[in-house]
């Protein structure tokens, strides 16, 4: 193991200071910005980095520790740091590894882990002085202990699986938990079955691992004194383990009882739990609201080609209305790409979603991941995309060369079927297949916010979703409910918040625009231009309207000369724009010099930050002062 030596005498002798940054993560399926911004204003985001409040607990005690989110808030431009560690999964490593170079840069020892890394440590060659692959219950002492000897080596790689028995609660206290909508909490590692493109298996094994029924009782604990009501089960697959899992469903039914059922529970589930009602009933009986099935697809073919063997064993569509009749929402992923795959994929894909009701239906495009049978396959047979990188399976491209049908016929395919899922009628289409069958919980946590806050909740949706998108969602949204008992009505206008999350998302990044909304956005940047005709003329702003890209993107590129009245201007007539026109994306690119004498940067941003997820700002370096990077995508200004 090579040792990157570190002079003891420059070592601080007060304790040492570690900063942990969770990445911004870029928009996705997941983000569920609309209902963030529209309905749910006071949170900024879905689930806190609990990897990095494990990470915290494992280091020792007289270190001062900080995580910094930058999903929630901006990241200090110079911490009061000794260490900088920055985690994240592969969607994140583009903006992982350009705050890497920033912070190395600074002079800070600077770490990285996360899932990417374990998955390709090679990425991260030359941009960190410490990388930890593989789980960190063992090998992140082993860090701290050495760098505070001043012997921090380059790599720390945990090569077998840990016990989590070892695992310490995760510091929820450094978590600020009011910014996000759920508290995340994890039980098991590891999945007994091994589709092909799956990494968990390559990453946790296949033999799930759990923790102590203790563990779990000290962290729920946790997380009641914190207030918590909502709680995630990280885990890829619950019931993995069966013994194990039925033992945690006992003891959470027995811990709800007693403490008046304060919590509302969710996690991911292999589809099998459907027919096994003993431990379906215990799930109910816990106060497990939704679950997440990876259902793939409806082809038979296509999941036996993939070894998604347990899907095989009944009808998956009855296995969806087991679940509702068990009073349990079903979230669910759907993947097109499969070797098996035909252009008739996508009506087949269609119509098992709509008659499963499922509304929180993740389509994506098949991604092969370093180092799962599927990447090795691919590779093998010279069928992978070099150039395309392995985050985010559902924006459109991926990383493969498909078998059954040409690439452009994948995505235009997947384009055309993310539009059909997302229109009103199909939105309000699934939410009368779903409450045919769908039935209470009863076992329901007995907390509820104020009927004010729920009453505040729904009328955003009325006005600034319903209300908003014209008469035919009105009237899309009042047939849905026809047929829906009145005690389900807030169930079903969750529904309608995350069809509209998915929609926005899916017309912005996926679908594309037609030529209609192009010609009328067309006008419009016309129209901007005519009223920077000066200003650009004088080379103090170059606007570019990139037509042809998804999303349709406005780029306008600050010049050296630029004073702050003309930014001023400029940003007031793009406000106007990004208002009227919902798919519209801005780069704001800063060029040549650094813009920190417009005293008034921030103010003036701040009047966009209604829409900070379709604004991306490009500078020397990733970080700008007056900038709130958790609002603004902020990257390195790609040279020219």
């Amino acid at each position: 193991m090579f040792v990157h030596p570190i002079d003891p005498k420059l070592l601080p002798k007060r304790p040492i200071r570690l900063v942990l940054v969770n990445p911004r993560s870029p928009e996705s399926f997941w983000s569920f910005r609309w209902a963030l911004r529209e309905v749910l204003s006071d949170k900024r985001a879905i689930n806190p980095p609990l990897g990095l409040a494990t990470l915290a607990a494992l280091t020792p005690a007289h270190w001062d520790i900080a995580i910094c989110d930058e999903n929630i808030e901006p990241l200090p431009l110079d911490p009061d740091a000794d260490i900088v560690g920055i985690g994240g999964m592969a969607v994140q490593f583009p903006r992982q590894r350009e705050l890497l170079g920033y912070y190395r840069e600074k002079g800070y020892h600077v770490v990285a882990g996360g899932s990417y890394v374990s998955l390709s440590p090679s990425s991260y060659e030359g941009l960190v002085d410490t990388l930890i692959i593989g789980e960190a219950e063992l090998i992140w002492p082993a860090f701290c202990r050495d760098f505070e000897q001043g012997i921090a080596a380059r790599r720390y790689h945990q090569a077998v699986p840990v016990d989590l028995r070892h695992s310490p609660t995760p510091r929820y206290d450094l978590i600020k938990f009011s910014s996000y909508t759920t508290a995340s909490l994890q039980f098991s590692r590891g999945c007994p079955y091994q589709c092909e493109f799956c990494d968990i298996p390559v990453l946790f094994g296949r033999k799930p691992r759990t923790k102590t029924l203790e563990q779990i009782h000290d962290e729920l604990d946790l997380l009641r004194r914190y207030g918590v009501h909502n709680v995630f089960f990280v885990d890829d697959n619950l019931i993995g383990h069966r013994p194990r899992a039925l033992a945690l469903l006992e003891f959470l039914t027995e811990y709800q009882r007693c403490h008046n059922y304060p919590f509302s529970f969710g996690t991911e589930v292999s589809v099998n739990l459907a027919t096994d009602r003993e431990l379906l009933s215990r799930v109910r009986a816990a106060g497990f609201h939704w679950v997440f099935l990876g259902i793939e697809t409806p082809e038979t073919e296509s999941l036996a080609e993939t070894g998604k063997k347990q899907n095989l064993r009944g009808s998956l569509l009855d296995a969806v209305r087991a679940f509702y009749q068990n009073g349990i929402d079903v979230f669910s992923g759907f993947i097109v790409g499969f070797d098996h795959d035909s252009v008739k994929t996508f009506e087949r894909q269609y119509h098992f979603i709509e008659a499963s009701g499922i509304q929180v239906a993740m389509l994506g495009l098949l991604t092969a991941v370093p180092r799962t049978p599927l990447y090795e396959r691919l590779r093998r047979e010279n069928r992978l995309r070099a150039h395309v990188q392995p985050g985010d399976n559902t924006g459109g491209q991926t990383n493969i060369v498909p078998l059954g049908m040409t690439y452009d016929e994948l995505t235009v395919g997947y384009a055309a079927l993310y539009e059909r899922l997302t229109s009103y009628r199909a939105m309000a289409m699934r939410i009368r297949n779903k409450f045919r069958f769908y039935r209470k919980n009863h076992h329901s946590f007995r907390h509820h916010a104020n009927e004010r806050h729920a009453g505040r909740t729904l009328w955003r949706l009325a006005i600034r979703g319903i209300l908003r998108s014209g008469v035919v969602c009105g009237a899309r949204f009042v047939w849905s409910l026809g047929h829906v008992r009145p005690s389900l009505w807030p169930d079903a206008c969750q529904d309608w918040a995350a069809g509209f999350s998915i929609r926005e998302y899916a017309r912005r990044y996926v679908c594309h625009p037609t030529f209609r909304e192009r010609l009328s956005i067309e006008r419009h940047v016309v129209q901007l231009l005519r009223k920077l005709q000066e200003p650009t003329a004088n080379g103090i702003f170059r606007i570019q309207f990139e037509r042809l890209s998804r999303p349709v993107r406005l780029r306008m590129v600050v010049g050296r000369s630029c004073q702050s009245a003309d930014l001023k201007s400029a940003l007031n007539l793009m406000n106007r724009l990004l208002r009227r026109f919902r798919t519209l994306t801005l780069v704001l690119e800063f060029k040549d010099a650094p813009i920190s004498h417009h005293v008034h940067i921030g103010q003036w941003m701040d009047r966009l930050r209604h829409a900070g997820d379709r604004i991306s700002i490009e500078w020397d370096k990733p970080l700008m002062p007056g900038i709130d990077s958790s609002r603004f995508a902020v990257a390195t200004r790609i040279a020219s």
